[in-house]
Parts: structure tokens; C-alpha cells; sequence
């Protein structure tokens, strides 16, 4: 799970990063601002290092590396739909439900992932065993 949380954010840095055009016209109907492709690019870049950390935890087999950037992610998540829930008055109504709702499938990923992290036998940095 760690590793597909990992994956997904890497491909949304790549996708936020690279073509943040498509992806604003295609949730809001309009043309992005020069201010809203910056800001995707920036999301796109933390979500790009949160998600290389999360696959390097997830490669290294260290499940206290892999609970530290899962919550990392998840708290940058929870930070977000937060955020943009208290942003109706700023983006209305309709941007603060799109700008909480992409956000929930993530944080739910998140929490599952962190309750079978904590579910797991000891890993392996605790048992002496070689991660790989």
C-alpha cells in the first residue's frame, strides 16, 4: 500500500509539473491564471518529493521510514482539504468542494496505510533481517 501511495504521488507531481494546464482547465472549465499554473507546479513538486521519499521508505523496508512519510503525505493531505474548505468565500462554493473532494481518497489511502503499518509484525530493522 505504502509503495502505490508512493507511485500515485509521483505520478501527480509529474502529471501537476509537467501539463498543470490540462489538468486546471479539465476540473474548472476555464483558463488557468498564471498564478494558478504556478501554484500546480509547486503542488506538483511537493507531491513529487513527498512520493520519491515514500518509495524510497517503502524500497528501503524500514517501516518506521515508511510511517514517517505516509504521515508526512497524509498530514499535507488533511493541511490541504482543510484549507480548501475554507476557501468557499475565496473560489466559491464549487472550487472549495473540488479542492476537499480530491483530497479525501488520498487521505483515506493514508490512514489505511498507517493502520497496516501499525498492524505489521516488527519490521525487519528491529529484527535484524536484511529489508531485502
Amino acid at each position: 500500500m505504502t509503495a502505490r501511495i508512493g507511485w500515485l504521488r509521483v505520478l501527480v507531481g509529474l502529471v501537476l509539473g509537467a501539463a498543470p494546464r490540462v489538468l486546471l482547465q479539465a476540473s474548472t472549465g476555464e483558463q488557468p491564471s498564471g498564478s494558478m499554473l504556478l501554484l500546480a507546479r509547486t503542488v506538483g513538486i511537493r507531491d513529487l518529493v513527498i512520493g520519491g521519499g515514500t518509495l524510497s521508505a517503502a524500497r528501503s523496508g524500514s517501516s518506521r521510514d515508511m510511517r514517517r512519510w505516509v504521515a508526512v503525505g497524509l498530514t499535507s493531505d488533511i493541511l490541504d482539504a482543510v484549507v480548501g474548505g475554507a476557501s468557499a468565500r475565496l473560489i466559491g462554493k464549487r472550487g472549495a468542494v473540488i479542492a476537499t473532494g480530491v483530497t479525501l481518497p488520498v487521505i483515506a489511502a493514508g490512514f489505511r496505510a498507517l493502520a497496516q503499518l501499525e498492524a505489521a509484525p516488527a519490521s525487519s530493522e528491529l529484527s535484524g533481517a536484511s529489508p531485502r
